[in-house]
């Protein structure tokens, strides 16, 4: 499990900061607060998540953020994860990171990696953004996620 944080924490060091200073002009909200829900599927078993996210915008292009959201009627999970957010346009949003899932039931911790897309749907002060998430899960088990989120610009 040490090996893969440290994988993941290379990556964001080595290939997504130096990115960084690419900065595109544009005007884009700095910290964001989103409140995601919608289903989960773990092989045959399917839940019902709700989460939170902060995230801030270094770049037009790069944003960094931290996130935690909760599974329930039917797998019970939490997840603790950061993440890099890639912005190729105004309207995609790529992201990856690293977590921490853990079994409610079993009280077990279990390293995750990350990887999603948005589209991103201004509404005035706010972002509606339906979104998929895919978790790869260290004991070699998959949770896609598939809901809508809204954010709130500070």
């Amino acid at each position: 499990m040490m090996t893969f944080r440290l994988a993941a924490v290379g990556f964001l060091v080595f290939v997504v900061a130096p990115s960084i200073a690419e900065e595109a002009e544009g005007h884009y909200p700095l910290h964001e607060i989103a409140i995601a829900a919608g289903g989960a599927w773990n092989d045959s078993e399917s839940a019902n998540f709700a989460g939170i996210e902060y995230e801030y915008r270094a770049s037009a292009k790069w944003g960094f953020g931290g996130l935690y959201e909760t599974t329930w009627r039917g797998f019970d999970l939490e997840i603790v994860a950061a993440h890099a957010t890639y912005f190729p346009t105004s309207d995609w949003k790529f992201f990856a990171g690293a977590g921490i899932e853990r079994e409610l039931r079993k009280q077990k911790d279990k390293a995750l990696a990350r990887f999603g897309v948005g589209y991103l749907l201004p509404a005035g002060e706010v972002t509606l953004m339906p979104l998929l998430y895919v978790d790869w899960v260290e004991d070699n088990s998959t949770v896609t996620y598939l809901g809508l989120a809204v954010g709130f610009h500070l």
